[in-house]
């Protein structure tokens, strides 16, 4: 404050005078206190705007009104020459033009000057307060994608500012892009699949319906014919092999699924390798003879006696070699062999099977994608030829699972020849392992035995019950577990022989049943046989049978071979 005239102080009293001097005082204190708040405003405000920028590689500071602009941080010296290329001119605008022209890929030029025309900025600014431009730079022959973002700061004085920061992008655009790239396989997987399954599911369709067309067919034919004996046992023939054919449809279906869902298990015992040929000898002669095909067997080892999983290995086998006897015309050969290829330090051996036919062949393009699931080859030769197209997937993760190695050569009209290498360990002191089949079974000691047969299904009643009388058995039958057990304790020791146990039956199941026949005081009850007979065919529904307490399982449907060799085994033990 400057006073120019002074005549009126002369006439103020000394209390008057120190008044005054105290206003002035206060009113130059409430100033200066503005001043302090003010300009400690705007450096808070610089240090918000300071720490928000604190990840990018440099930061300006553009006036709204006047578009010139300063530099507010640099991250470090080494890219001096970025914040140079911008403020070598005094305005953002014609530092954009100049940025674009000398660092902007020529691609992304256009877009790049229309992102950032200060009145687009602007405009996009006082509707969401950040816009952000993405591109590529090419600076010293180097290209990097780099990101701008332009943030809107409002000042309470109604001023305007605007924060722009750069920021190197490269990790961020090259993790979007690997994200990218995942996800369009993951798409483009699930469409291979969801195409494969369509397939899959038409070709089941077609495969499904006809075994069961000649079921229902053959079935029909029989009852129209029943007293032409010739006809009908044609006609059960038919339907024998047709619901063979289903069952094998069945169990390839079932067992992939258990494979995609983490299920299949393998399980390895001590078997004789000499005996597994000899068995699947047994079986493929009789398919290759019917079809007028040479069967050759060549089995050159030195160590049978191994520690395999006997079910899984004849499941490889018996698939390539089916397919040989499929896929051969009559009059041609099919040679499998097995050799010992080396014994290695950790005790095991090498072995190596091949199965070699005359048949068919495959097509190059095929061969690349024989173990995939679902896959069959088109053509004319095969047209008529059933299969799911799970076969070769299964056996190809069977071998896997063994830890081995499975390869394929085939030529068109030349044949095909599959090579199966696995390392089984070898058994040390073979126990009771021969090179023998079991015999059959004794006629003798099961005429007039007693079984109880728990079984909830009326039809599988029936069934089983007349194959077992056929065999010489008398049958006592009971509805549910409960009854069972009340049936032994009520018939007393030594009554049955042997109980043929359902696992999923109402009241109490067949692994109730077991528990409670195990607990009863009386040893001669107690220990009675028990066989599941179930349709829970798989190796883990086998492990909860003997868990349980049973002595054996069956699977259905019942091969009656097997289920009388099991009774068998048992009465005779």
């Amino acid at each position: 404050m400057v006073i120019h005239d002074t005549s009126y102080i002369d006439n103020m009293s000394h209390e008057e005078l120190a008044a005054n001097y105290r206003q002035l005082l206060e009113e130059r204190n409430a100033l200066l206190e503005k001043q302090e708040v003010r300009e400690q405003m705007i450096e808070d405000q610089l240090e918000i705007i300071n720490a928000l920028s604190y990840g990018y590689l440099s930061s300006f500071l553009i006036n709204w009104d006047t578009d010139k602009m300063r530099l507010f941080r640099l991250k470090n010296e080494r890219i001096r020459y970025v914040a140079d290329l911008i403020l070598s001119y005094e305005t953002f605008c014609d530092a954009a033009q100049n940025y674009a022209a000398n660092a902007v890929h020529p691609e992304d030029r256009e877009m790049f000057l229309r992102e950032t025309a200060p009145q687009h900025i602007r405009n996009v600014l006082l509707q969401k307060h950040t816009h952000t431009v993405i591109f590529r730079r090419v600076i010293r022959g180097r290209m990097d994608y780099t990101r701008f973002t332009f943030t809107l700061v409002e000042h309470k004085s109604s001023q305007r500012e605007i924060v722009m920061s750069i920021r190197d992008v490269n990790d961020l655009i090259k993790k979007e892009r690997e994200q990218q790239v995942l996800l369009k396989n993951a798409l483009d997987e699930a469409e291979r699949a969801n195409r494969s399954k369509t397939t899959f599911l038409s070709n089941m369709s077609h495969d499904i319906r006809t075994p069961m067309n000649a079921i229902v067919g053959f079935t029909a034919l029989a009852t129209t014919h029943i007293n032409d004996p010739v006809r009908v046992k044609d006609y059960l023939s038919k339907i024998a092999s047709s619901s063979n054919h289903l069952l094998g449809l069945i169990n390839d279906v079932l067992d992939m699924s258990r494979i995609e869902s983490g299920k299949f298990k393998s399980e390895e015992e001590e078997n004789n390798l000499n005996c597994i040929i000899d068995e699947i000898r047994a079986i493929m002669q009789s398919q290759s003879s019917s079809k007028q095909l040479a069967f050759n067997v060549n089995c050159s080892i030195n160590n049978p006696n191994v520690y395999c999983d006997k079910l899984r290995l004849n499941r490889v086998l018996l698939n390539i070699l089916s397919n040989a006897v499929k896929f051969t015309y009559p009059g041609g050969s099919i040679d499998f062999t097995l050799t010992e290829t080396g014994v290695n330090p950790d005790n095991s051996g090498t072995y190596e099977f091949r199965i070699k036919d005359t048949g068919i062949g495959m097509q190059p393009q095929f061969i690349e994608h024989i173990f995939e699931p679902f896959e069959r080859e088109e053509a004319h030769t095969t047209s008529q030829i059933q299969g799911t197209g799970l076969g070769m997937a299964i056996t190809k993760t069977l071998v896997d699972m063994m830890g081995g190695s499975i390869t394929v050569n085939s030529e068109p009209d030349k044949g095909s020849e599959f090579i199966v290498t696995v390392k089984f360990t070898i058994v040390d002191a073979p126990s009771s392992l021969s090179d023998t089949n079991d015999s059959a079974p004794n006629s003798d000691n099961i005429s007039g035995k007693r079984i109880l047969l728990v079984e909830d299904n009326e039809l599988n009643r029936e069934i089983a019950s007349e194959i077992l009388k056929e065999a010489g058995f008398i049958i006592d039958s009971a509805e549910n577990g409960k009854i069972a057990v009340d049936k032994l304790v009520e018939m007393g020791e030594n009554y049955y022989c042997v109980i043929l146990m359902d696992v999923q039956m109402p009241v109490m199941n067949g692994y109730e049943a077991t528990r409670a026949i195990r607990s009863l005081d009386n040893p001669a009850l107690s220990s009675v046989p028990i066989i599941a007979m179930t349709a829970n065919a798989f190796i883990e529904d086998k492990q909860s049978a003997i868990k349980s307490g049973m002595n054996a399982h069956v699977a259905k449907p019942i091969d009656t071979e097997i289920l009388l060799n099991t009774i068998q085994t048992l009465i005779g033990s």
